[in-house]
């Protein structure tokens, strides 16, 4: 999957707020992450193990329960890692606990 251009979305929030804090959960390979970063955002990847190419601050843990502060990020990407979730199966996805990671004016 491709993060260039960004999706639009992504792109409004930047325009916005060019170094937002960004956690992103099950960041895998770091290619989403990278082109955030690559924009100002300041980016912190979640995910169960580092991937080698992860190449930026980097947080082992549970993305269902990430292990961050509550209220520390204006935005929090999950981009291709719900579909993974063993939540969704069961017909549920952990949007409390990410919602409860945004900042008072932060976006999912």
């Amino acid at each position: 999957m491709s993060f260039d251009p960004l999706p639009a979305p992504l792109l409004a929030i930047l325009e916005r707020d060019p170094r937002p804090r960004v956690a992103d959960l099950g960041c895998g390979d770091g290619r989403l992450a990278r082109s955030l970063a690559a924009r100002g955002a300041r980016v912190l990847g979640v995910d169960r193990r580092r991937d080698p190419a992860v190449d930026f601050p980097f947080v082992a843990g549970d993305a269902e329960r990430p292990p961050l502060r509550p209220g520390g990020f204006d935005l929090v990407v999950a981009a291709t890692l719900v579909r993974h979730l063993p939540a969704v199966a069961e017909g549920s996805v952990p949007w409390r606990a990410w919602l409860d990671l945004l900042a008072a004016d932060g976006a999912l």
